[in-house]
């Protein structure tokens, strides 16, 4: 036969994809799973195939050696967190071209803890190659030229160090949510296209990303470290993959779940790198409410520093007030005085706390031995009362039990 551009020997594509050393599971009707998982992608040896939109008549088996990992490993036996990750992982395989909106943010204490091992496994014989791609650095996915991420489903940083995650931060934010992309390559012109890749971040180190109060874009969580070490527990669960894969494709796929990917566990991990990326005026209302100030006196308006869980409301000068926390925090916090907060920043601060400014009146309020009280004013100021700052508080960080 002849091509039109004289060459013989052309022939149709094949309707099936039929790959060496690939073995395609039929299911329970005969038929073979012979569409790719994402379409119009490469694929490799160790590829599985999906018929999309085919259903199973019966999923009688569970994989309970290949999920053994999730909810013992990588959930650190939090039953919650482990349904999580199965349904993370399912979405990635039941809506190939939707972005889960919510990365992964996984922390182990100790090194050797497996971190990798198990996505470049799910990857390898649940999922395939050819939709995964691993880098080293932050830096690599938030850097201009971007077309090597282009058509992967799973996108894995490993060992991430210092805090690059904090310098990208907004670029991390856009990746991890819009599935909308301009693909750049070096040499070549632009252009738009389709991005349906999830985002998973491995770390030893704690400060890696920025997690804002409220912010649903990172699902972190500290993983187990009780199999460091352990040589053997790691290739039985490699051969645990390569002999399970299909049957825990099987089982992600048709998975039942009510449970949102985009809206991920407040785990206790994520509420601590929550806290220690409050804002400046937050933590120091924080040590205020803590009674940890109670050592400065406010000579201007009257009394200490210091809020009383009996809510007594305290009340003080605006610029008493905010000088109070400036010089906190250059003397306590170490901050350089040109990037401590302006008085209006420090106001909106303080609003998200349920702590109003506005013309007021002064009241009665304990004063130190040394400090005497002042006559009565009526001025701008703000009206601290712990009830309400300890309600702003828990919704801020989301936390309904949290307690000063």
């Amino acid at each position: 036969m002849t091509s039109r551009n004289g060459r013989t020997g052309s022939r149709a594509r094949p309707s099936s994809v039929h790959l060496p050393g690939v073995e395609q599971a039929a299911d329970l009707g005969g038929r073979v799973f012979d569409r790719p998982f994402v379409n119009d992608a490469v694929h490799t040896p160790g590829q599985h195939f999906v018929e999309m939109g085919h259903q199973l008549d019966v999923i009688a088996i569970e994989p309970p050696h290949v999920l053994e990992p999730i909810a013992e490993i990588l959930a650190a036996g939090d039953p919650k967190l482990g349904d999580y990750l199965c349904a993370w992982l399912s979405f990635l395989l039941r809506e190939p071209n939707r972005k889960p909106e919510t990365a992964l943010f996984i922390r182990s204490k100790l090194t050797r803890a497996g971190k990798n091992v198990f996505f470049r496994e799910f990857s390898r014989w649940v999922m395939g190659w050819s939709h995964y791609l691993y880098i080293q650095d932050i830096q690599q996915l938030t850097c201009g030229f971007n077309t090597h991420r282009e058509c992967k489903r799973l996108v894995v940083i490993g060992e991430t160090e210092g805090r690059a995650g904090y310098e990208n931060c907004e670029i991390m934010k856009t990746i991890i949510t819009d599935s909308e992309c301009l693909w750049t390559s070096k040499g070549m012109d632009s252009r738009h296209g389709h991005d349906s890749s999830a985002i998973v971040i491995l770390s030893n180190n704690r400060n890696v990303v920025k997690i804002d109060p409220g912010d649903a874009r990172y699902c972190a969580f500290d993983m187990s470290c009780a199999k460091v070490g352990d040589k053997k527990y790691f290739v039985e669960l490699v051969k645990c993959f390569e002999q399970h894969g299909r049957l825990f494709f099987d089982w992600l796929t048709h998975l039942e779940t009510d449970i949102e990917v985009s809206l991920p566990p407040n785990t206790n991990f994520k509420k601590a790198l929550t806290m220690e990326n409050l804002a400046g005026p937050i933590k120091f209302i924080r040590e205020v409410c803590e009674h940890k100030l109670d050592h400065i006196g406010l000579p201007e308006s009257g009394g200490v520093l210091d809020c009383d869980e009996n809510d007594d409301e305290l009340r003080v000068k605006t610029k008493e007030f905010y000088n109070a926390y400036r010089q906190w925090e250059i003397d306590d916090q170490g901050t350089n005085q040109r990037f401590v907060p302006k008085l209006s920043t420090f106001i909106d601060e303080l609003e998200k706390l349920n702590i109003p400014n506005k013309k007021m009146k002064s009241n009665h309020i304990r004063a130190l031995d040394n400090v005497s009280m002042t006559n009565s004013w009526n001025t701008m100021a703000f009206a601290i009362k712990y009830s309400c700052v300890l309600d702003g508080y828990r919704k801020l960080i989301g936390d309904p039990n949290y307690e000063f």
